[in-house]
């Protein structure tokens, strides 16, 4: 599978989490992680991290072979 997501400080691009394997691309190993069960997300955060994106926004998964594909969105609410 692969792994994409439009994060709400940037709703106009998609970023690739992890391309058809189980690594995730470096400059988001901080914040994901991808293993047999699905994509793990190390921590929610805003725009503090480096790069500057939220964990908040739509996950999209790209099946390999195959013209589905799901999504989800996350919220992350702060106390």
């Amino acid at each position: 599978m692969s792994w994409e997501f439009k994060p709400t400080t940037d709703e106009i691009e998609r970023f690739n989490i992890a391309f058809y394997s189980d690594v995730v691309a470096p400059l988001y190993s901080d914040l994901f992680d991808v293993n047999q069960t699905g994509l793990v997300i190390k921590t929610a955060q805003g725009k503090t991290t480096i790069p500057p994106v939220s964990t908040a926004g739509l996950y999209v998964i790209n099946y390999p072979n195959s013209t589905r594909n799901a999504g989800a969105k996350l919220l992350v609410v702060r106390k």
